[in-house]
């Protein structure tokens, strides 16, 4: 299966990427866009600071309520740091994630971010199982691209407790973001938040990514 910049997100540090959703296939099947390379299983820890650090794909809260949850995550299921929680994650020494079957709501929902260790299991993956994927950027000058961005984040959004998702830059030079966190719930990342974030980072090419656009809290 081949994938875009668009499915990846620069973890910290702005040496490798993870694939945003679990990948529903062999390792090897799972083409890589070009600018990244030696793709390989993710490990939890990888795929918790994905998450932003957060215990359940939605936020804090163990239940996944309306009162809980963004807009995003319910009609797209995207996390709330940016992953598609569509299956369970398989990371190189467990699974980690919810599929759409388990329970969201009551003690069940607990289950939604439950680490089972052992790792993938001989028999393969299940159908509402993928591999969560972390490959390498090889343009080590992403990483300060990805740093001044953060930088503009830590002072601008990350007190809010929001945070700024970064995807690899695509061919055109193009880097899209995202924003996550906190920032799920202000309506302003389109109108306000991505003009602020260009006008920090002069030189570089930034975009609301895809799945942001036209969000309504």
């Amino acid at each position: 299966m081949k994938t875009n910049h668009t499915n990846w997100i620069i973890l910290p540090s702005g040496k490798r990427a993870i694939l945003r959703f679990p990948f529903q296939g062999e390792l090897s099947q799972c083409e890589l866009p070009a600018g990244l390379i030696n793709s390989r299983m993710a490990n939890q820890c990888e795929l918790i600071v994905a998450n932003q650090g957060y215990p359940f794909p939605w936020g804090t809260k163990p239940e996944a309520s309306d009162a809980n949850t963004s807009r995003i995550w319910k009609e797209k299921q995207i996390g709330i740091g940016g992953l598609v929680h569509n299956a369970w994650f398989v990371t190189s020494d467990g699974r980690v994630g919810g599929a759409p079957n388990v329970p969201k709501t009551g003690p069940g929902a607990l289950r939604h971010y439950m680490y089972l260790d052992g790792g993938p299991s001989k028999a393969g993956i299940a159908e509402n199982e993928g591999f969560a994927i972390v490959a390498e950027i090889a343009n080590q000058s992403i990483a300060e691209d990805y740093r001044r961005i953060q930088l503009h984040a830590a002072e601008h959004v990350a007190g809010d407790r929001g945070a700024i998702i970064v995807f690899p830059k695509d061919g055109t030079g193009v880097y899209h973001v995202g924003f996550v966190g906190k920032c799920m719930e202000c309506p302003n990342a389109e109108l306000i938040s991505v003009r602020a974030l260009k006008h920090a980072c002069p030189g570089l090419s930034i975009e609301l990514h895809p799945d942001w656009k036209g969000w309504k809290v």
